[in-house]
């Protein structure tokens, strides 16, 4: 059985992670809600933050693919900045 805010939790476990300093369970958390939620309003920002998380090399590639695949996201600009610099 999953509620109806499972994605939403999901989203908090992996905001908590982060602030705990444990990036790569926080992450675990972003990518597992963007595969078990598709249509979820958060897999934006799960997927953002996932691309954060990675090491700088990674995190490029990662930010090119956020914004192909979430072009219309409020993050989209904020991403193509991070990769202007």
């Amino acid at each position: 059985y999953e509620s109806v805010h499972f994605d939403e939790a999901m989203m908090m476990r992996g905001q908590i992670f982060e602030a705990m300093k444990k990036p790569l369970d926080a992450r675990e958390e972003y990518l597992n809600l963007i595969d078990r939620a598709p249509d979820s309003r958060w897999c934006d920002d799960a997927a953002y933050r996932a691309a954060l998380l990675l090491s700088k090399d990674k995190k490029q590639k990662a930010l090119r693919q956020f914004i192909e695949d979430y072009p219309e996201s409020k993050w989209a600009r904020v991403a193509q900045k991070a990769l202007e610099l």
